[in-house]
Parts: C-alpha cells; sequence; structure tokens
C-alpha cells in the first residue's frame, strides 16, 4: 500500500482570560467538537490554543468554540498547513 500525502492545517489563537488547569480542559473540550479538527494544544503560560485539522477552519467558529468555553478569543497567528505523509 502506497503511502498517501495528507494537508493538517495548524493554527495558533491567543485566549484571554484562562487561569488554571480547568480553563485549558473547557477549551480543549470545545474546541475539539468543531468537525475537522484532529488536536487541540493549550498553553496556559502562553495564553495560547494550537489547533490541528484535517480542513481549514473558521476564526469564527474556533471563536464561538472559545466562548462557549468561557472565554475570548485573541488575534492568533496562522502557522499554515502541514503536508504529512502516511494516513490519520
Amino acid at each position: 500500500m502506497a503511502a498517501t500525502e495528507k494537508t493538517i492545517h495548524i493554527q495558533t489563537y491567543d485566549v484571554i482570560g484562562m487561569t488554571c488547569e480547568h480553563c485549558v480542559r473547557a477549551v480543549i473540550a470545545e474546541v475539539s467538537l468543531i468537525p475537522g479538527v484532529l488536536g487541540v494544544q493549550v498553553s496556559l503560560l502562553n495564553g495560547t490554543a494550537t489547533v490541528s485539522s484535517d480542513l481549514p477552519l473558521e476564526d469564527r467558529d474556533i471563536a464561538m468554540a472559545v466562548e462557549e468555553a468561557g472565554y475570548t478569543l485573541g488575534r492568533g497567528s496562522a502557522a499554515g498547513p502541514v503536508s504529512s505523509e502516511g494516513s490519520f
């Protein structure tokens, strides 16, 4: 079986208002519900959430999920799509 190339999109967002590990878990839980999200890493120290997905995500969808968790989305910076060989 030949390996296939799949593009993974990675975006980092500032999340305002997180103060504890409960905050981190809440953001991960809500953002993980967005269709296409493969993973979410949240840094309490940096106040950021890095989201990997198999398709481009709309900033408004991330903002709604972060707000549902009780926090505010700040301005984020794109890390851009990453090509990865193999299947996920």
